[in-house]
């Protein structure tokens, strides 16, 4: 009997024992809803502006920042990113300074209060620049002493890129991450990628590449500093900035001694060009025997005038 009282008692009025949780639940989300967290966070700054435009020098920017609001609402962001996007209208070049605020986070909870610790972002805008470059394999260590690298090509051998015109306008050449060849007795392909350690902020057509290393038997090398450039293939008087290359030859021991700076020949043809300013590669011949393993740089700037050559 004493049983039977109890399970009365705990089953009996259910329906104001249901009412009284609901209550204490809906009690507890309000004050959980009113009770003010603050908690520390990031923010990452993402710049987008018009088609034909870039930003210079443009990596990842961060900021610190403080937020405080109603514990249901700033509990949730904890450990959450957030973005905030800077649109740079059109008509908008050059150095510009914005002051992150809330305004730039998209579909931001007003009843949050958001601090940005140094709010201030400096970005620079200029007119966007593709061109091709060289693709240079850069190789690390030693092959097997009775051996010598005889020729480096990477695939594709040229790249697509672009980026800011100031950006892109420095670059000559593109390298490929360091290869080891240290030890390697036979001719081997490598696949490798682009070095973007000490580039600037741009973007690449072809991120994966091939690099054959081609061995042969050991030769002595030789470099020469000053190696005219000619321009061929017009009839214009033109000029190449800078004039000279720096070339690097080898060849077998018995024709080693013969080989000289005169016997070397560095050109750029500018065929089909009329008169402006050209980004263009210098090729380079040797005679037979005589390999040539590096010219630098490879590409140089040419000015072709509106004047023809004294005949």
């Amino acid at each position: 009997m004493p049983k039977t009282r109890i399970l009365g008692r705990l089953f009996s009025n259910m329906g104001y024992k249901f009412a009284a949780l609901g209550l204490a639940t809906l009690v507890w989300y309000i004050v959980q809803g009113e009770e003010i967290l603050e908690v520390n966070a990031k923010i990452d700054v993402k710049v987008e502006v018009a088609f034909g435009y870039a930003v210079r020098d443009m990596n990842i920017v961060s900021r610190d920042v403080t937020l405080r609001g109603p514990r249901a609402l700033v509990g949730t962001m904890q450990g959450k990113p957030i973005l905030a996007i800077i649109r740079v209208p059109p008509d908008k070049t050059g150095n510009l300074r914005y002051r992150l605020d809330k305004e730039f986070i998209p579909r931001w909870d007003n009843r949050i209060k958001i601090t940005i610790h140094d709010p201030y972002i400096n970005i620079v805008v200029e007119e966007k620049m593709t061109k091709r470059l060289p693709v240079r394999p850069m190789l690390l260590g030693e092959v097997d002493p009775l051996l010598m690298v005889e020729e480096s090509k990477a695939t594709p051998d040229e790249i697509e890129v672009s980026g800011a015109k100031s950006d892109i306008q420095k670059l000559t050449e593109i390298g490929t991450e360091p290869i080891d060849i240290s030890g390697l007795k036979e001719t081997k392909s490598f696949a490798s990628s682009i070095a973007r350690a000490n580039l600037p902020d741009i973007n690449f057509g072809v991120k994966d590449i091939s690099v054959m290393v081609q061995l042969g038997p050991k030769k002595l090398s030789k470099d020469f500093q000053v190696v005219p450039i000619e321009i061929i293939n017009s009839d214009k008087v033109s000029s190449a900035k800078p004039a000279s290359v720096a070339i690097t030859v080898s060849a077998p021991q018995d024709q080693f001694e013969k080989v000289s700076a005169k016997v070397l020949r560095a050109f750029v043809d500018v065929a089909g060009k009329g008169p402006g300013r050209y980004e263009a590669p210098v090729t380079a011949t040797a005679p037979d025997g005589v390999t040539i393993q590096l010219i630098t740089p490879k590409v140089v700037t040419v000015e072709i005038y509106n004047q023809r050559k004294l005949k």
